[in-house]
């Protein structure tokens, strides 16, 4: 039963329904839909139904108010945090500790994990959506070990969310593990290096930026062949990734060409035409 008040929170001309006993529907001068007010632990939530129709918001309503007197209750703010502001937490945490792998971190995070999750609600990535992400990027061509360090990263997002004062995630989904049959092994050596180096350099700048990439990075090939022109700044020593720049790991020596060939490129061409790696570096 609906009870009208002529007390508001807000905006002292809005209208107040109060729901007898429990919680208040309001509105505000900004906003078209009706907002919800409720009380748990003597803390106040208030919050948009999302909706203009008063039963509809009644509803949603009642829901809070059960929810409030569960173990389960989500509050208002924590629901609105997107996978975007806990993978920053997550590159914040890698460089404050000056780990080694805050590049790689963050390739993963810029190339793979952020078109497909970034835009979510941290609440709406459930176990399920988690087996979409793998199996495409199964379809993709990515291996099990890729996709594997790339989950870490995801995981350690609701992680360090679940641990945060106030938490900013209420619970943490089930993460897969693949087996991993395609573990890279053994390592360039100084001497290896500086020989593939100057092999690359006799092909051409293009090939020795990519090597010079792929090794400092470890990214694959197909990782590399997205790579644009105009993301790559030699002078600098340089990359940008999806507007965030990266401290790359180039040689000092590589600036000295000066972006010459670099810049014979038309803007928007990827960085090594894709037939010349196919035929002279299947």
């Amino acid at each position: 039963m609906w009870k009208a008040t002529n007390t508001a929170i807000d905006d002292p001309s809005a209208v107040v329904r109060r729901l007898r006993g429990s919680g208040w529907l309001f509105k505000r001068k900004e906003s078209r839909h009706w907002w919800a007010g409720y009380h748990r632990n003597g803390k106040l939530y208030r919050e948009s139904t999302g909706t203009s129709k008063v039963q509809a918001a009644a509803r949603f309503l009642r829901r809070r108010i059960a929810e409030a007197a569960g173990d389960n209750f989500i509050p208002p703010q924590t629901a609105r945090i997107k996978i975007d502001e806990l993978a920053e937490d997550v590159l914040r945490d890698y460089r404050l500790s000056e780990r080694k792998s805050l590049n790689d971190a963050t390739s993963r995070w810029l190339l793979h994990l952020k078109p497909f999750f970034g835009h979510l609600r941290a609440l709406g990535v459930t176990s399920t959506l988690i087996q979409v992400y793998v199996d495409a990027r199964l379809k993709e061509g990515a291996k099990n070990a890729t996709i594997n360090r790339e989950l870490a990263f995801l995981k350690r997002a609701f992680n360090l969310g679940f641990r945060a004062t106030p938490a900013k995630v209420a619970r943490i989904p089930a993460f897969p593990k693949l087996a991993e049959r395609n573990i890279r092994k053994g390592f360039v050596e100084d001497a290896e290096y500086q020989k593939v180096s100057a092999a690359a350099g006799r092909v051409g700048l293009w090939l020795k930026t990519l090597f010079e990439i792929g090794y400092a990075y470890g990214w694959r090939i197909s990782e590399l062949r997205n790579l644009r022109v105009e993301q790559i700044d030699l002078l600098n020593r340089t990359i940008t990734l999806n507007g965030t720049l990266l401290r790359s790991l180039f040689p000092a020596h590589m600036a000295d060409r000066k972006n010459a060939k670099c810049r014979d490129h038309r803007i928007g061409r990827s960085l090594a035409p894709s037939h010349r790696i196919q035929s002279e570096h299947s």
